[in-house]
């Protein structure tokens, strides 16, 4: 029950943390059923940043860390070109995911790719988060590596289609 208790107060101080340094609140879960993983969690943006938001959970099993993570997705046509270039250069596919774990895993940021989707998840320490300071540097550290990942993939499609991508339907 204390852990808990260590856990709802990080996750109240987090919650202050992101108010206070201009994130919107999306959606603020609260999990009290004990057949579930996911305790608590927030769907955060900045306020400024309306494209990327990521999520703050904590789950069961993990009594003394939490995770930042997000699921990002690809459009239909980018997987069809994906799928396509994968088919018809297999090095140039795979040294684009390559080149997307370089550039994130610097910032202590884990990267899997399932196809359709890239997950990007970053593990901090419940100690850690009683310092404000850190947290918010790991929270803008967490939005880089999205904001990276997409420049990324944007030079890649770019490189496809000098044009432009075509418009999804």
């Amino acid at each position: 029950m204390s852990e808990f208790i260590n856990i709802q107060n990080t996750f109240n101080k987090i919650h202050e943390y992101l108010h206070s340094h201009n994130f919107r609140i999306i959606e603020k879960t609260t999990n009290e059923d004990p057949n579930e993983e996911l305790v608590l969690n927030l769907f955060v943006q900045r306020a400024d940043m309306h494209r990327y938001r990521f999520n703050i959970s904590f789950f069961k099993q993990m009594k003394t860390f939490f995770l930042f993570n997000v699921t990002m997705g690809f459009m239909p046509k980018d997987q069809i070109a994906l799928n396509s270039l994968e088919n018809t250069n297999k090095a140039q596919h795979e040294q684009l995911f390559m080149d997307l774990r370089k550039i994130i895993y610097p910032l202590n940021v884990d990267f899997e790719i399932q196809m359709p989707n890239m997950m990007l998840t970053k593990e901090i320490t419940i100690d850690a988060a009683n310092n404000e300071q850190f947290f918010m540097d790991q929270a803008h550290n967490f939005l880089h590596a999205i904001e990276l990942i997409r420049i990324r993939l944007d030079e890649f499609f770019y490189s496809i289609f000098p044009q432009g991508k075509p418009k999804d339907k």
